[in-house]
């Protein structure tokens, strides 16, 4: 069985790792040049950043390649954050920080490069014989019926200038290659695909922290550091030699507004005013100005994709099928995990040997039951992502989700036979399907309501009978007792 897959992201690394253990023909095309020698190029992508958190659905892809030192690998060198850090300013106007754990355990995630880890993946399938990586190649043309796809060097301005073309046949097409995925593109000419994105009021940016004079890193490198407003939000994660990338994000009329005077008292006004500490405990006001006048913003949006396949000759994983926002961390380890449920709970169904001599029948609705599965999987998290934004920048002044933050947390910690846990610590600490996640909050938001709804009305009824008990009680007058 011949497998091509475009894009060698982590994504798309990770199923060819899958893929070729199971013994197919592997061909990863990519359209970048070889990312492994051109390893500055990340940091040249303005407005990406370079780093991601990993949770337990990454991890767990990982270790269900059947590579048992992979884990390992991409654990060396990453940085675990137990909390979010929460900064603002107090009414006395001196700096405050609030830390909020991620897991009632104390369970952190993983800081990592995303192109260390793409790095490491692909040193694993460039040395394997039945794996065969192709950069600086375009996919121009899919014909899903035939299972032909036709590449093109993407080096060349246009691909259609008369120079030669790849034909390259397959049996089976897998599009990891992104948000502006061109297998995607393909694939709609074959299905009645719902596509659905949505571009947000929303833009971001990057920055760097640099380290302090004394070499030391100046904030706590153990925690996702948060700078909360009404309409904006800066981050900063951690790295490993101390530094920090940071992300600013806010509604295009103010990048507008901070763009119109980039060298001016706009922008380090701004900053001081929603983001106090940063200027000048983090950054000066000249490296601030410097680095926002070579910034250019990014739009933000998330995508749905429905079907995410065209029989059992091509499929979309990653962010070709389902683009999010990055507030809750989940969009690169959602991807890993499309790989992991991809060959663990579908492809598994086939006998091996059957699968590496004829392929994927037709006849069988392996792939139309993947994108029914996962698909509302995926539509659940990219909403959880979008509502976290506000979830980052409000819920600590929120008495109500503190509260529930806290009794949540408590029954976890005291009582886990009633399998109770915080909606983050299911998502970012397990495996379990989305849908079951926001079945069971449905569930929790449910007895909550209702105990709270009980307890109102017991304090009503209590302030009701002490009413009328103290209507009812007429003490004696200085009258009565004075004839007595």
């Amino acid at each position: 069985m011949k497998v091509i897959i475009c894009g060698a992201g982590p994504v798309g690394a990770l199923a060819a790792l899958y893929a070729a253990r199971k013994g197919f023909d592997v061909e990863i095309y990519e359209m970048r040049g070889d990312v492994k020698t051109e390893d500055t190029e990340a940091s040249r992508q303005l407005g990406k950043s370079i780093n991601i958190t990993m949770s337990d659905r990454g991890f767990e892809a990982l270790k269900q390649s059947g590579d048992h030192h992979l884990v390992q690998d991409a654990i060396e060198g990453t940085i675990p954050i137990f909390a979010r850090e929460v900064h603002g300013v107090a009414k006395t106007g001196d700096l405050t920080s609030t830390r909020i754990k991620y897991h009632v355990d104390n369970k952190p995630l993983r800081v990592v490069s995303r192109g260390g880890l793409r790095d490491i993946l692909l040193n694993r399938i460039l040395n394997m014989p039945n794996v065969k990586a192709h950069f600086n190649s375009k996919l121009v043309h899919a014909d899903l019926d035939a299972k032909v796809a036709v590449f093109a060097d993407s080096r060349l301005k246009d691909s259609y200038s008369g120079q030669s073309y790849k034909r390259v046949t397959f049996d089976l097409l897998i599009g990891a290659d992104g948000a502006h995925s061109a297998v995607r593109h393909h694939l709609a000419r074959y299905t009645n695909s719902d596509i659905s994105q949505r571009w947000l009021d929303l833009c971001w940016c990057e920055f760097l922290v640099s380290q302090a004079s004394d070499g030391k890193p100046r904030i706590s490198l153990d925690t996702l550091h948060v700078w909360p407003n009404k309409d904006s939000m800066f981050l900063a994660l951690p790295n490993p030699d101390g530094t920090f990338t940071c992300n600013l994000f806010a509604p295009n009329a103010t990048f507008k507004f901070l763009k119109s005077n980039p060298k001016g008292n706009n922008v380090v006004d701004f900053f001081r005013t929603n983001f106090p500490g940063i200027v000048p405990n983090l950054m000066t006001p000249q490296e601030l100005l410097d680095q926002f006048s070579l910034t250019t913003p990014s739009a933000l949006h998330d995508m749905r994709v429905s079907p995410i396949n065209y029989k059992n000759r091509c499929l979309l994983i990653g962010d070709a099928a389902h683009t999010m926002v990055p507030f809750y961390g989940q969009g690169m380890n959602t991807g890993l995990e499309d790989v992991r449920v991809l060959f663990q709970d579908y492809l598994s169904r086939i006998d091996g040997s059957a699968l590496r001599m004829t392929g994927i029948p037709d006849n069988m609705p392996l792939f139309n039951e993947y994108s029914e599965q996962r698909q509302p999987d995926v539509a659940v998290m990219t909403t959880l992502a979008l509502a976290n934004y506000t979830e980052m920048r409000t819920s600590q002044k929120s008495w109500t989700k503190s509260t529930r933050r806290w009794l949540e947390e408590a029954l976890q910690a005291n009582y886990p036979e009633l399998d109770w846990a915080t909606l983050y610590s299911r998502v970012a600490f397990s495996c379990e399907r989305f849908t079951e996640i926001q079945r069971k909050n449905n569930q929790q938001t449910l007895v909550l309501k209702s105990l709270s709804l009980i307890l109102v009305l017991f304090l009503v009824l209590f302030v009701a009978l002490l009413s009328m008990a103290v209507l009812r009680w007429q003490p004696l007058s200085w009258q009565n007792v004075s004839a007595l």
